[in-house]
C-alpha cells in the first residue's frame, strides 16, 4: 500500500493469492446468487435446489466482476481503514502529548515541594519541618518522583521510606 491519497477513479489493487481472490469471489457471487433467487422465487429450498420451473440454481447469477473488481475494492477499502486509524493514532499521540506535559509540571510541582526537605545534619529529623526523617512530605512525594532522581538525596531519601515501611509492616 502506499501511503499517497486514492481516488475512486483509480485505486490501487492489494495483492491476493488466487486462493483468496477464489474464497472472495465465491462468497461474492454466493451472496449475488441468494440475493436474486430471494428476490424473484422465495421458496424455502435455496440454495440445495428451486421449486419453481427449475430456471433458479447455484451459479445461475456468477458474474466474473468480484475477480476482476476486489483487489481494486480491497485496496481502497485498505485505504479508508487506514486514514481511520492513522486519524485515532494521532489522536491518541496528541492525548500522551498533554498527559506527558502534565506528568512533567506535577513532577516539577513535587520536586519544588521536597527540596527544602533534607536530613538534619545532626539529628535524624527533616530540617524544613522537624518531623522525624524522612518527614510525611517526603514519604508522600517522594513515590511521585521516585523515577527520577530529580533532587539530591531523592536515593537516599527513598531508602529510608522503604526502611520505614518495612519497619511498620514487621510486627
Amino acid at each position: 500500500m502506499t501511503d499517497t491519497p486514492m481516488t475512486p477513479d483509480k485505486p490501487a489493487s492489494v495483492e491476493l493469492t488466487e486462493q483468496q481472490l477464489d474464497a472472495l469471489s465465491a462468497a461474492g457471487n454466493r451472496a449475488l446468487n441468494d440475493h436474486h433467487h430471494e428476490d424473484l422465487c422465495h421458496c424455502l429450498e435455496w440454495p440445495i435446489s428451486c421449486l419453481s420451473s427449475g430456471n433458479y440454481f447455484m451459479g445461475a447469477w456468477d458474474t466474473s466482476a468480484f475477480d476482476i473488481g476486489l483487489p481494486a475494492v480491497l485496496g481502497m477499502w485498505e485505504t479508508l481503514r487506514n486514514d481511520r486509524h492513522a486519524a485515532k493514532v494521532a489522536e491518541l499521540q496528541a492525548d500522551n502529548e498533554v498527559l506527558r506535559a502534565r506528568v512533567a509540571e506535577l513532577e516539577t510541582v513535587a520536586t519544588a515541594a521536597l527540596a527544602p526537605h533534607k536530613k538534619s545534619p545532626d539529628s535524624p529529623h527533616c530540617s524544613s519541618d522537624g518531623d522525624q526523617w524522612p518527614c510525611h512530605t517526603v514519604y508522600a512525594l517522594a513515590p511521585a518522583v521516585a523515577s527520577r532522581d530529580l533532587r539530591p538525596g531523592a536515593k537516599a531519601a527513598r531508602r529510608m521510606i522503604r526502611a520505614r515501611q518495612d519497619a511498620e509492616a514487621t510486627p
